[in-house]
């Protein structure tokens, strides 16, 4: 009776064979791993992007700088607005032309305007040039990137 059981036995099991495929575990754990994998690529490039857009505005900060020095070479003063670089609207004499050519380059990677004003004499720079960062407007000072600390 034995035999005849284990003979049952193994071909019941012989019977049985694997079918190709994943089991419906194997796949929640594929999609999971994926999952977990994708999330950590997309913050590394959240956080390179990040870092490249403070570069970049730290590089338009110092082209405008530069702008502003030409000008001020020139015409023996500061632009009293940035606008003043592409336009002589306030006929200053001895205006040397278009320091800057576009109104693009007066924004910021985040899509703000770079924030530019004359400073009262005496004061440690003779204008502040900065942009507020990612956070634009509602930005604290500390997120500020001025020109002065672009280096």
């Amino acid at each position: 009776m034995n035999t005849i059981l284990s003979k049952i036995l193994s071909h019941k099991l012989l019977s049985q064979k694997a079918k190709p495929g994943f089991t419906f575990m194997e796949l929640i754990l594929v999609i999971a791993i994926l999952g977990t994998l994708m999330f950590g690529i997309g913050l590394a490039i959240k956080r390179n992007q990040e870092r490249a857009n403070v570069g970049l505005a730290k590089a338009g900060l110092r082209r405008l700088q530069e702008s502003i020095n030409f000008y001020h070479t020139d015409t023996d003063q500061y632009p009293a607005a940035l606008g003043e670089l592409m336009n002589n609207t306030a006929n200053i004499k001895n205006w040397g032309g278009k320091y800057i050519e576009e109104n693009k380059e007066l924004i910021d990677p985040w899509k703000n305007k770079y924030q530019y004003m004359l400073t009262p004499e005496g004061s440690e720079h003779p204008y502040e040039l900065f942009s507020y960062g990612r956070n634009g407007k509602k930005a604290p000072k500390s997120e500020r990137i001025s020109v002065w600390d672009a280096k």
